[in-house]
Order: structure tokens, then C-alpha cells, then sequence
């Protein structure tokens, strides 16, 4: 028995001792590993350290220390508007109280209370109603922009925050209205007499012509940027039609009876009014937009915030049309200049490609897009002549980064038809084109795969009739309009 105790109290022992040893091991490995881990720690961190610096360096040799902070200022720019909801005007993002809440919409609407007073007189002119609607948006000194500066000036101060005037943001941005007087526009009064007796009738006629009041039409608004004219147009009355010559129909005024003759008089008239069958591109010079701001003391290095922010306030602001992201395009007088070609119609359009009719490319989902129109021509159309599809008046000509060469039409109802990636133009804003007339020539500039017309229909939005064709308001399929003169030649 002792004997078994002895040897139990040896085995006892030795495992003692065994453990003993296993722990002790064990804490050196784990001090080892911890030693190992924090030296792979700061190996790493010296090396991710001399990584972003070097990185670091390398930006700045490339972009300068300028272009450094304009990276730094849109990264706060980023997180501001992040932070900070629409109306949120003392930056508290998600701490406002209710009434701070109700305060911040009421100063809000300070700005756009007098964004729209400023374009209050365009629902003078006389036009289609839609029409006015566009314009104003289109012309009213974008609320966003006097916003852009509120923020801009809470933003930058040091203590504290004191919202701005509203009225002293608007300063200088109001636009301006010109007019022209029309003294020439017609009315004719037609007198028809018959005039019956025992020998029989006989019947005469006359008309009368007599020139109207001079009336004013609107033609340009002036913003603080530029430029936009407004194209005129003679309509003819009655039935509000655009043709350059006075219409066959009359309208009838009355009829009375005079002895043996019964005496009837009509009545037709021209007036000279806006054109409304399109809103007219908003001319924006950048650099005088950049002066704006400069003039507001805003350092040049901020004007992507300032845009950022007009951007994030305003859903009506076009940030692109102030980037200066337009070109002059490629125009060729000759290609407007040339006869009409004999081409079939139907319903008042044409087919847009001459001597043509291939179809490349549809409208609808492709390549996990969405396309908004139809390709045509294709590179057996190299060269050939693009043709109005309708009667309207040219919106835009111009060339851009997407769509190349390309041409807007305006047409009755707020519709347009686009023209894109064209070697060439031949029309000018403001111009009139009636079906198949010559607009342009097909080619390949702008996002192009090849040779081919893209060809849109759409109708305009709430932003800008000239933003990109996912925003437009509407866009249809143009084989609705064309599709069935593909057999024709």
C-alpha cells in the first residue's frame, strides 16, 4: 500500500512538474506573440505611415497644394451636406426642436417668395400658360444660388450663427426684362354682299385691311450671367397657325339683312408674340458667374461648394449650365441652305435620316440602361443629310461632351425632338425648320460607338428643357410618330 502511495506521490509530482513546465511555456509563447504582434503593429503602422505619405506627396506634386484643398473642402462639403437636412439652417442636423423646425421654413421661404416675385411679370406676356410656367422657372434668379450664399457665409464664420438678409443675397441676381414694339401686324375684314332681285343674285366681295395697335413682346432676359433671347413668331388668326402666309379660313363676325341684300362679314388677323412652342436655352456665361461670387466674397477655391450647396437647396438648380459644360459645336451655314428634299409625311412628320431607313438600335432597356431613343442610319448613312422630323423653331445647336454635335426642335405642346452625334449643323437657335428640312449631317462625335443619328422625342421637364432625357417630364418611343415610314422612300 505504501508502495502505491510512494508511486502515487511520484506520478503527482512529475505531473506537477509537468504542468508546471506547459504553463511556463505556454507564458513565454504568449509574451513572445505579444511581442511579435506589437512589433508587427508598428511595422505595419510605419509602413501604412510612409504609404499615405507618400501618397500624400505624390497628390500634391500633381494637383498642388491648391487642388489639395479644394479636395479637403469638398470631403467637408460631403459631410455637411450629409449632416445638415434642406432646411436646416443653424446646422444642427437631427437636435432641432419643432420650432426651430417651423423657423428655418419660414426664412426659407423668404428666398423663394422673392425668387418668384422677381419674374412676376411674365405672366404679362401673352403666351401659352405652360409656356410662362417654364419661363419663370427657367428665368427667376434660382433661390438656390442666394441660399448657396447664406450657407456659405454661416459656414465660415467662427462664432456663432447669424442667418443673412435674404433681400442681400438677392442683390444682383434679379433678371431683367426687354421688349420690342410691334406696329405692323394686320387685320382684314371681309364683306361678303349678295344681293338678290326678280332678274337674280349676284354677289361681292371686299376686304378691308387696317393695321392693329403696336402692342410690346418680350424678347430678351437679362440675368446676371447672360443672355436669353426669346424668338418671335407672326401667328395667324383664327386657328393660331404658324405658316408664313395669312390662313384660307375666316372667322365669322355676322350677318344682317339690307334691302335685298344679305351683308356677311369675317374677320382673320396676324399677331407677333413670343414663341412658345419651346423654352429657350438659359444662357450662362461661367466666368461671369464666377464674378458674381467673387463680388458676394467668395474665394475662388470655394465655387464647387457654393454649387454643391445651390445644388443640394434648390431642385431646380441646373448645376451644369453654370459649370460652363457647353460647347460652340461644329457649324456649316451650307447644310441649312439647301433645298427642302421631296420626303414622305404623315401626320406632319419625317423621317429624320435622308434616303435612309435602317434602325440600329431601339428605344427602351439595353446593356443595362435605359435608351431614350432610336439610332438610325448607321454606317451606311455615312454622310447622308438629317432632316427635321416637324415643324418647329431650334432650341439649342450646340456640342457636348455626350451628345456631340446635336440639335434641339421645339414643337407645339412643349414636345421636342433631339438630334444627336452629328458631324455637323446647319441651324441656329431661334431658327424656324419645317419638316425634312436640312439640320445637320450624320457622324460619330460625343459617346458614340459609330456612325449614326440618336433621334429623341421627349417632352420637357420641371428642371430645364435641356437636361438629360431620364429627368425629361416624358419620353416616347419615336417609332410612335415615325414607325410607319420605314416602307416609305
Amino acid at each position: 500500500m505504501s508502495t502505491d502511495n510512494s508511486q502515487d506521490i511520484t506520478r503527482d509530482s512529475t505531473d506537477q512538474v509537468s504542468k508546471a513546465g506547459k504553463t511556463v511555456g505556454k507564458k513565454l509563447v504568449q509574451k513572445g506573440l505579444e511581442k511579435a504582434s506589437k512589433w508587427l503593429k508598428k511595422l505595419a503602422m510605419d509602413l501604412l505611415k510612409k504609404v499615405v505619405v507618400s501618397i500624400l506627396k505624390a497628390i500634391l506634386a500633381y494637383i498642388g497644394p491648391i487642388g489639395l484643398l479644394v479636395i479637403f473642402g469638398i470631403l467637408i462639403v460631403a459631410m455637411l451636406l450629409e449632416a445638415v437636412t434642406d432646411s436646416d439652417w443653424y446646422l444642427k442636423a437631427g437636435a432641432r426642436s419643432q420650432a426651430e423646425i417651423q423657423a428655418d421654413k419660414e426664412y426659407e421661404q423668404k428666398y423663394r417668395d422673392l425668387a418668384d416675385a422677381s419674374v412676376a411679370e411674365l405672366d404679362n406676356v401673352k403666351a401659352n400658360p405652360d409656356w410662362i410656367t417654364e419661363m419663370k422657372k427657367l428665368s427667376k434668379p434660382n433661390w438656390g444660388i442666394a441660399a448657396a450664399l447664406a450657407r456659405y457665409n454661416i459656414i465660415r464664420q467662427d462664432q456663432g450663427i447669424t442667418l443673412p438678409d435674404p433681400e442681400e443675397m438677392y442683390i444682383g441676381l434679379k433678371p431683367t426684362f426687354e421688349y420690342k414694339e410691334i406696329t405692323d401686324d394686320e387685320k382684314r375684314i371681309k364683306t361678303v354682299r349678295r344681293c338678290c332681285t326678280k332678274d337674280g343674285c349676284t354677289t361681292s366681295t371686299d376686304i378691308d385691311k387696317k393695321t392693329l395697335p403696336a402692342h410690346m413682346v418680350l424678347t430678351l432676359v437679362k440675368t446676371p450671367f447672360g443672355e436669353t433671347p426669346i424668338a418671335t413668331v407672326v401667328k395667324h388668326y383664327p386657328g393660331e397657325i404658324f405658316e408664313p402666309d395669312p390662313p384660307k379660313e375666316w372667322e365669322f363676325i355676322e350677318s344682317h339683312e339690307s334691302g335685298h341684300c344679305t351683308i356677311t362679314t369675317y374677320q382673320q388677323w396676324d399677331e407677333t408674340s413670343v414663341d412658345d412652342r419651346g423654352v429657350p436655352v438659359l444662357n450662362v456665361d461661367p466666368e461671369k458667374f464666377k464674378a458674381f461670387l467673387r463680388s458676394k466674397g467668395v474665394k475662388d477655391e470655394d465655387f464647387k461648394l457654393i454649387l454643391e450647396l445651390a445644388d443640394q437647396a434648390d431642385e431646380y438648380f441646373f448645376k451644369d449650365q453654370y459649370n460652363g459644360n457647353t460647347g460652340e459645336g461644329n457649324y456649316d451655314d451650307s447644310i441649312g441652305n439647301t433645298d427642302v428634299p421631296d420626303v414622305s409625311m404623315l401626320d406632319g412628320w419625317a423621317w429624320p435620316v435622308e434616303k435612309n431607313r435602317i434602325v440600329t438600335s431601339d428605344y427602351g432597356g439595353r446593356w443595362g440602361t435605359f435608351h431614350y431613343g432610336s439610332d438610325l442610319g448607321g454606317s451606311a448613312a455615312k454622310g447622308s443629310r438629317i432632316l427635321a422630323a416637324r415643324n418647329g423653331v431650334v432650341l439649342l445647336a450646340q456640342f457636348s461632351s455626350s451628345y456631340g454635335n446635336w440639335v434641339i426642335v421645339g414643337h407645339e405642346g412643349g414636345m421636342q425632338t433631339r438630334y444627336a452625334h452629328m458631324t455637323s449643323f446647319g441651324v441656329r437657335v431661334g431658327q424656324q425648320v419645317i419638316a425634312g428640312q436640312p439640320i445637320g449631317i450624320i457622324g460619330t462625335t460625343g459617346q458614340s460607338t459609330g456612325t449614326h443619328l440618336h433621334f429623341e422625342v421627349l417632352k420637357h421637364g420641371n428642371k430645364s428643357p435641356f437636361i438629360r432625357s431620364k429627368y425629361m417630364e416624358a419620353s416616347y418611343d419615336p417609332m410612335m410618330f415615325i414607325g410607319a415610314l420605314r416602307a416609305k422612300r
